[in-house]
């Protein structure tokens, strides 16, 4: 763990392309050094950015460091690109994976996606093709988030009232307008 790069690189945008409601915390796994540099000047201001060598250090990293999306090459000593992303998506299947590789046949791209990647970016990479398309994975991840956090109230409400509605008589005396009470049967039931 000891080779693992845990720069942060928090800056603020002026651009408005890139706006995301929290501060975004993307990891970029790759074993060349002048790469990882180079996405870190292109995600300037998505985030806080972080780093790893090669796949099974970032496994362990992400065990204990949640992020919002994952920055992945294919080919790296010890575990590849597939099976890192394969091993990411056991435990966070929701995860987006952007693959950055050089390895840019359609065999390759192909794969990438099958494997539960998101997205693909060939390199050499384009900056501005970068932050298009991490910009858009983390709106898409946000508005996913946001419909989860709308499902489980919904649901919440839900069984509130189903609680409420059971706890309730089957008939109840209701008073008309001139002030005659009757014994109504409750329609909810």
């Amino acid at each position: 763990m000891d080779r693992l790069i845990t720069e942060r690189w928090r800056t603020r945008s002026e651009k408005g392309d890139t706006h995301v409601s929290q501060v975004s915390r993307i990891l970029i796994v790759d074993d060349d050094p002048l790469t990882i540099k180079l996405l870190q000047k292109a995600l300037e201001g998505m985030g806080d950015v972080y780093s790893a060598p090669c796949g099974t250090e970032a496994l362990a990293w992400l065990a204990e460091h949640p992020v919002d999306l994952v920055l992945l090459d294919i080919i790296m000593p010890e575990l590849d690109g597939f099976a890192t992303c394969r091993a990411l998506h056991q435990d966070y299947p929701d995860l987006p994976v952007i693959f950055v590789t050089a390895a840019c046949d359609a065999d390759s791209e192909i794969e990438a996606l099958a494997v539960g990647g998101f997205d693909f970016i060939s390199k050499p990479i384009h900056p501005l093709v970068v932050r298009a398309r991490v910009a858009l994975q983390l709106r898409l991840k946000e508005a996913l988030t946001a419909r989860q956090r709308t499902e489980d109230q919904l649901r919440n409400t839900n069984e509130l009232l189903e609680a409420t509605l059971s706890a309730l008589p089957d008939r109840m005396l209701c008073v008309d307008r001139a002030g005659t009470i009757h014994q109504c049967h409750c329609p909810w039931f």
